[in-house]
């Protein structure tokens, strides 16, 4: 008798054993496109890298620019008189500015 009830629990784990690979696959599948470390983020991480490098690379070339520019006006003293002429409003001992404010109610009207 003891024989024959071993036979019968095995046989039910083979009828289920289908139905709980099946399960189980599922489980996996649903962590690998939705849980903490998964695909879904890995593509949105990479996505997020490829423009930090666009912003870094951005953000060198203007390094760059800055540095020329700050090596022209050590160098050349006609860039710095320009510079500090345009940004900074200074003049030479004999120059006058004259600042004109534009009134933009006339457009051209009487």
């Amino acid at each position: 008798m003891r024989y024959f009830i071993k036979k019968r629990s095995s046989f039910r784990i083979k009828q289920l054993a289908p139905f709980i690979i099946f399960f189980l696959a599922i489980i996996l599948v649903g962590l690998i496109f939705f849980g903490d470390d998964s695909y879904i983020r890995l593509k949105a991480i990479r996505a997020e890298l490829e423009q930090r490098r666009s912003e870094n690379t951005t953000a060198k070339k203007q390094v760059d620019e800055l540095k020329k520019e700050v090596a022209n006006l050590k160098k050349d003293p006609r860039t710095l008189e320009k510079a500090a002429r345009n940004e900074l409003g200074m003049l030479r001992p004999n120059e006058v500015i004259f600042i004109y404010k534009e009134n933009g109610s006339q457009n051209g009207k009487k």
